[in-house]
């Protein structure tokens, strides 16, 4: 615990080979989703910064769209908030290989997930290059102890590796609105530690969906809140 490596100029799935451990993020892939045109309610969405100079905060996009735009919609929509970095937009899917999905906004940053647990950011300025996370059966498995793996830019664009020890528990179901729309989803809650500080995440599951999260994204980002608006 507390162990930090910085490894220089290698891509994601080249610093998962040095380090031996398997990963949970090295891309999405080339699968199909996404690549047809973007929904129309797209064009509304504020374009954020990209690019791993980005460091001023981007403007705030639309907090809310209309039901009768959410349903017009071609396309899945996700709702991202990052306070840290002035950030509320939404998400449309680019691509997909198997549990892997990779989200974009309209201005091109990306976050990936895999089973709804965010492993990549491209796009923040300070990004999560890739991850190790449990799948949403594990991670309703409360008490269980188990480690988890960032990999993180540091201030002069190295790799750092950040381990953390983990365990969830459950805060049972609660009642959500998502777009409007009444939802009922069980709450865990993620507390991962190291020697240097603990990262405390949120995970609303309906069913294996995770229908709305609070997860770190990076060190410059902090937590971005992520909401499955339409499927």
């Amino acid at each position: 615990m507390g162990h930090v490596l910085a490894v220089k100029r290698l891509a994601p799935c080249g610093l998962a080979a040095v380090l031996a451990v398997t990963l949970a993020g090295c891309g999405a892939g080339s699968g199909g989703a996404g690549k047809g045109p973007v929904a129309k309610v797209m064009a509304t969405a504020q374009q954020m910064v990209g690019g791993r100079k980005a460091r001023a905060p981007a403007a705030a996009g639309p907090k809310t769209l209309s039901e009768a735009e959410i349903a017009a919609s071609d396309t899945p929509l996700m709702q991202v908030r990052i306070a840290a970095r002035g950030i509320d937009t939404w998400l449309t899917p680019r691509e997909s290989n198997g549990a892997v999905t990779t989200w974009t906004t309209s201005g091109g940053t990306t976050f990936t997930f895999r089973n709804g647990l965010l492993i990549e950011t491209r796009g923040l300025g300070s990004d999560l290059m890739s991850a190790a996370a449990p799948d949403p059966a594990q991670l309703a498995k409360t008490g269980t102890v188990y480690r988890r793996a960032w990999y993180v830019t540091g201030p002069d664009g190295d790799f750092e590796q950040r381990v953390y020890v983990c365990t969830t528990e459950s805060l049972g179901p609660e009642d959500l609105k998502i777009a409007g729309q009444p939802r009922r989803a069980l709450h865990l809650r993620e507390t991962c530690q190291r020697d240097a500080g603990k990262l405390t995440s949120d995970y609303w599951l309906e069913g294996p969906i995770v229908r709305k999260s609070r997860q770190w994204a990076s060190p410059g980002a902090g937590y971005a809140e992520f909401e499955a608006v339409k499927d």
